[in-house]
This record gives structure tokens, sequence and C-alpha cells, in this order.
């Protein structure tokens, strides 16, 4: 499950697996991700890695997106990564705290 845990909207074009290899969804799936808004849910198969979608300009970027957060034994939620990463950072872009589920 992909989840939009930020308060920004994503127009995300593709999913790619560890390897950089496409992961294909089906044409509903799809249209849901090209307006991926926040809060939303959408099932995916396969172990997505990374996104490419459109930025505030207009231009296609990759992201590296984290798991899910988790809970600890003390009922804390804790991030498998603690910071969330673009493989084209900038100053300027703000990273999408996206999560897996599953």
């Amino acid at each position: 499950m992909l989840v939009n845990t930020t308060p920004y909207i994503y127009a995300i074009g593709s999913l790619l697996d560890a390897n950089g290899k496409k992961i294909t969804v089906d044409n509903d799936t799809a249209q849901k991700l090209l307006m991926f808004m926040p809060g939303d849910e959408v099932q995916v198969k396969g172990n997505v890695v990374k996104v490419d979608s459109l930025n505030d300009w207009g231009e296609l970027q990759t992201w590296t997106i984290n798991k899910r957060k988790k809970s600890t034994s003390s009922g804390k939620t804790v991030s498998d990564s603690s910071v969330n990463t673009s493989d084209k950072a900038d100053k300027n872009n703000r990273p999408p705290a996206y999560g897996t589920e599953g």
C-alpha cells in the first residue's frame, strides 16, 4: 500500500523497485497516482522503493520513499529512516514523506 502522509498533492507517473525497474499498474491505479492527495492510500503490487513525480516546476523527479512508521513496544512510533531523500536533491525542493504499508 502506498500512503501519502504529507500535506502535499503529488503527480506520480511511475513506481520503481529496488533495481530501478518500473512496476506496472492497472489504469485505475495509475489514475489515482496522477493526483495522489494527502491521506490517500493506493494498493500497489511489488516492492515500491522509488517514485517518479512532477515537482513544483513541472520537472520529472525521482524520489526514494520510506516505509511507514512502525510502533515500538512502548507505543511510540519510529521511522525506518530518519530522512526522506531525493535522488536529485535541491534545497528548494521539499522531499515527500510517502509511506509503504504491507
